[in-house]
């Protein structure tokens, strides 16, 4: 079975596309607009990569899972015992159940996936809101100074139930968010002592009771993703389509220049609203930014790992911009790391084009 290549002329389009006129300034819409253009027929044409592609899924979302239910478990005796030490295991539980999500998510940005994960679907809002979405409205969760009474927990007219509170989950302005990492940040970080209390008060049961919810909300958000993904048969996203007649682009190829686009260039463009770097907005209330980073080139590399018919194995080092990224010396300009990023790009294609 003949597996779609990319031909020699379209390569030098796309090369000069990506090097050249893809530069660091693209616009969200743009890449968004590429995204959907790539999804190929459900039509698997190599059993090969469709093993390894579903082999990963599986693995990832597993991973993934495991370390929010850690977290969780950890988070419910951290509330019980009121233990300082419990809390800290919680918010190590934390960075890996973030590290794991970036690295996840790598797989999302193609076709079908990223649809499913990026577009609203049957609710107002779109899944990765669910799961990994910043800045938020604090005072939209509990008190912030100024504003002692504010927030869900201090709403007691607001039922912390699940149902009810999906329905206030961004209805009315994006930062509006109740489910999440970042939810659970503010409250790890910015509301620790407060959500160890052992004493009694109204406040104090609803925000642990809250808290609670939105971590065992994450697990099953992230089961109800794994089932999706085997359901829609989402690995096939990544097989070039055997239903055209004319050879084109791999979908591998555009899903790893898409993970470079979304999940770095992107995060490194300065977000308009905070007026810092938008990566920044992922480490707002545990200030260490330079842990944003793992998940995203580990997802990367998983991608890089997969087979070609004519390259099976993964020649293609992150570790240049790996080390590029990890600088928090100073915050990253929007052109950081340009360097290293085109070189990628253009070993990438290389790699394609053997």
């Amino acid at each position: 079975m003949q597996i779609a290549r990319i031909l020699l002329p379209p390569l030098c389009v796309f090369l000069l596309f990506t090097l050249a006129g893809c530069s660091d300034n693209s616009t969200q819409e743009d890449t968004h607009q590429t995204a959907d253009s790539v999804t190929p027929p459900i039509t698997p044409s190599d059993p090969v990569r469709l093993d390894q592609v579903e082999q990963l899924a599986t693995q990832l979302h597993q991973h993934a899972i495991a370390a929010a239910e850690a977290m969780l478990a950890n988070l419910n005796r951290a509330i019980r015992t009121g233990s300082p030490e419990a809390l800290d295991v919680t918010r190590d539980g934390w960075f890996e159940t973030h590290r794991q999500i970036q690295t996840l998510l790598a797989l999302y940005q193609i076709g079908a996936p990223f649809q499913s994960m990026y577009e609203p679907q049957s609710h107002h809002y779109a899944a990765i809101t669910l799961l990994d979405h910043t800045p938020l409205l604090p005072g939209y969760l509990d008190a912030v100074p100024g504003y002692p009474k504010s927030g869900i927990v201090h709403a007691l007219d607001v039922e912390i139930e699940l149902d009810n509170l999906l329905e206030k989950h961004q209805f009315a302005d994006a930062e509006f968010v109740i489910f999440g990492l970042h939810p659970l940040e503010f409250f790890l970080w910015q509301k620790n002592a407060l959500l160890l209390s052992q004493d009694s008060t109204v406040e104090t049961k609803r925000r642990q009771l809250l808290v609670r919810l939105i971590a065992t909300h994450l697990v099953e958000q992230l089961k109800a993703m794994h089932e999706t993904w085997q359901n829609q048969e989402f690995s096939a996203s990544y097989l070039p389509a055997t239903s055209r007649q004319n050879e084109e682009e791999d979908p591998l190829l555009a899903a790893i220049m898409l993970v470079i686009q979304h999940l770095i260039v992107d995060q490194l463009e300065q977000d308009n609203d905070t007026d810092q770097n938008t990566y920044l907005n992922h480490s707002n209330y545990h200030q260490s930014p330079g842990l944003h980073w793992q998940g995203v080139l580990t997802g990367l590399e998983g991608l890089l790992n997969l087979p070609l018919p004519a390259s099976p194995v993964n020649s293609i080092s992150l570790t240049a911009l790996a080390t590029c990224l990890s600088d928090v010396s100073k915050p990253l300009a929007p052109d950081s790391c340009s360097t290293e990023l085109t070189e990628l790009r253009k070993q990438v294609i290389m790699r394609f084009s053997e």
